[in-house]
């Protein structure tokens, strides 16, 4: 089936290699103790995908919640990091929405 539709075989490989390259991120970014850092790390690889990379620009689409779920951390510690994070300038929140 993949000799008779080579676009079929780009389109697999490329969905395997994005997941695992998800696969791989997350990884790293939840192998740290600290909650800022595994925070960190799943802004960065969800702002990689844009094409703005200023400063600020990048709302992040998920809540409070699911950055908790993605990070394996409980949602008052996210919260209470979001909080740090944003007194040491690394995110602005504006109308309970955080730009990154």
């Amino acid at each position: 089936m993949l000799q008779l539709y080579p676009q079929l075989y780009a389109s697999v490989c490329k969905s395997l290699s994005d997941r695992l390259y998800y696969q791989y991120i997350m990884l790293q970014a939840n192998s740290s103790q600290n909650p800022a850092e595994r925070i960190m790390g799943v802004l960065e690889y969800l702002k990689s995908s844009q094409s703005n990379q200023d400063p600020f620009s990048f709302k992040i689409p998920l809540t409070r919640q699911q950055l908790a779920n993605l990070t394996g951390i409980c949602v008052e510690t996210a919260i209470r990091t979001i909080k740090i994070m944003e007194k040491k300038h690394l995110v602005i929140i504006r109308d309970r929405k955080i730009f990154f």
